[in-house]
């Protein structure tokens, strides 16, 4: 059983079109992640073609699952569980990793070498140091607060789905024995 049993932003549809709804809510911020990734860096580096392949092959699962959705096909809802999973897994550590290195921008914001850097990055060399000491904790702090609500999205949708999907495939295989016995008794 999920924390909740419909995703938090389609609380009021059914478990079936909150789980399509969702889906494919995912499926366009991966999409819009990967172009924005593209536009940023430009696939110069091999962090951002290896995360875009990886991201392009969640793509992939979560459309084999709206599929699954779509013909009751075990394979293509059982997937999900396995694949998914181990993107969230993926997941939870870089964000940890991501909220500990803004923990430590954060701590070491008053740092005279870091303020120096953050006006080179800023080019504004006007500001004074409380000014950017402010704008660094305010940058670490919206972040940290961002990947968490990242975090609890993807954990939320993540749970839910998983379980419309065991739901499913309980649904399946009772329809299965149904249709044995039924075959079996004519």
């Amino acid at each position: 059983m999920a924390l909740c049993s419909k995703c938090c932003c389609c609380c009021c549809l059914s478990k079936k079109a909150s789980a399509k709804v969702c889906t494919w809510l995912y499926i366009l911020y991966i999409a819009i992640n990967i172009g924005y990734n593209f536009l940023r860096n430009g696939y110069q580096d091999t962090v951002t073609i290896i995360s875009s392949i990886l991201q392009g092959l969640i793509i992939f699962s979560l459309i084999v699952l709206l599929i699954g959705f779509k013909t009751l096909n075990r394979p293509c809802l059982k997937q999900f569980k396995w694949i998914f999973g181990a993107y969230v897994i993926v997941q939870l550590i870089m964000n940890v990793v991501i909220i500990t290195i803004y923990s430590i921008l954060y701590k070491n914001s008053t740092n005279k070498s870091v303020i120096e850097e953050y006006r080179k990055k800023l080019e504004i060399i006007n500001l004074t140091d409380n000014q950017i000491i402010n704008t660094i904790r305010t940058l670490a702090i919206s972040a940290i607060v961002g990947v968490c609500l990242f975090i609890i999205l993807t954990l939320t949708y993540y749970f839910t789905t998983r379980s419309y999907v065991n739901e499913l495939v309980g649904e399946i295989s009772e329809l299965n024995e149904t249709r044995k016995q039924e075959s079996g008794e004519k």
